[in-house]
């Protein structure tokens, strides 16, 4: 599978002062996790996952031909397949 990878946003450490502070004035079972905005795709770069029948393998690449389209690539996608410079169907 190819997966998209993304930069971090410009004002992260702001955000997530903001989202700390809020959740803090609420009660426990209420508060949710802080998720980092996904809106900087990063160019050519994304993370390929092997499953070995044992555990799953990520490789990071910044190396990529194409910035992929979407967030998840299955492995016989073509577009994955050009993606990591047509190597093999991953």
């Amino acid at each position: 599978m190819l997966v998209r990878a993304y930069d971090k946003v410009e004002n992260y450490d702001v955000l997530k002062w903001q989202h700390t502070n809020q959740q803090n004035r609420i009660p426990k079972h209420q508060r949710v996790p802080f998720i980092s905005p996904m809106t900087k795709v990063s160019e050519n770069a994304g993370y390929v996952m092997l499953k070995d029948p044992n555990k799953v393998v990520v490789f990071y690449c910044n190396d990529l031909k194409l910035t992929p389209t979407s967030p998840l690539l299955p492995m016989d996608n073509k577009e994955a397949i050009r993606a990591v410079n047509g190597v093999c169907t991953i």
